[in-house]
């Protein structure tokens, strides 16, 4: 088991504990962001490890088990602290055509106090 891998489980742990209700995805996938800043900065200054902080709000990448479009209702269902959500959405016509094609993580993201959701068409 290398280091990263051993300071990622210990990482699920710790959150889980705190946070009981988050889904595994979830946690996973913040665990991961936050390791994978900590090893950029490492590329790029060495030993010297800056502290980062990350803003309550901020986004992480959805995973398809985690978010779901909906199209046959133009909702989507997210998985939240609370449960899983189902939201409705809004795309312009060319949008729409593409989303079949969508294709990997989506990224959820407060703009100006309205939420949007981010993804590769």
């Amino acid at each position: 088991m290398s280091h990263d891998t051993h300071c990622s489980k210990k990482s699920i742990t710790r959150v889980w504990a705190k946070y009981p209700s988050l889904s595994s995805q979830i946690v996973v996938h913040c665990v991961f962001k936050v390791s994978d800043s900590y090893k950029k900065d490492r590329k790029l200054a060495g030993d010297e490890i800056t502290r980062r902080v990350f803003r309550p709000l901020g986004a992480i990448a959805y995973d398809d088990r985690i978010l779901t479009f909906k199209q046959e209702d133009s909702t989507v269902s997210i998985m939240t602290v609370e449960g899983r959500e189902r939201v409705p959405y809004v795309l312009d016509p060319g949008q729409r055509e593409m989303m079949p094609f969508r294709k990997g993580e989506s990224d959820l993201c407060l703009v100006k106090g309205k939420w949007f959701s981010e993804c590769d068409l």
